[in-house]
């Protein structure tokens, strides 16, 4: 067997050996390219949930902000009502104690009166 022979012959057997270890690797890269595709994909996805997320998140605050400042232009809504009623109240009542005071008044005149009327019946009586 010349050299040539003995080369091609050495060839052929590496050849033969490395096959199984390429037929491995090609199956290895096939395998990382679908990893890498499946990663793209969830870094896709991760992102989409992150941004609905963020939306979702602003979305609530704006709801927060709207909600919270309604309560409070219906607790300043009340206050306001609060103090009027009360001072209506105040008014009422000092209305009603002045009226006490003028019903005194007349009771005590109705009762001079009454009075006043019962002696003026007795004279017209005796007269």
């Amino acid at each position: 067997m010349d050299e040539k022979q003995l080369l091609d012959s050495i060839q052929t057997m590496i050849k033969n050996e490395m096959k199984p270890v390429n037929d491995r690797l090609d199956k290895l890269q096939a395998g990382q390219d679908k990893h890498s595709i499946l990663l793209e994909n969830m870094d896709k996805k991760l992102n989409t949930v992150i941004e609905g997320q963020q939306a979702h998140s602003k979305q609530n605050e704006r709801q927060f902000k709207k909600i919270n400042d309604t309560f409070k232009d219906e607790i300043s809504l009340t206050q306001s009502a609060l103090k009027t009623v009360s001072k209506d109240l105040r008014d009422i009542i000092e209305t009603i104690n002045i009226i006490e005071d003028k019903l005194k008044d007349v009771k005590g005149a109705t009762a001079q009166n009454s009075f006043d009327v019962q002696v003026l019946r007795n004279r017209y009586k005796e007269g």
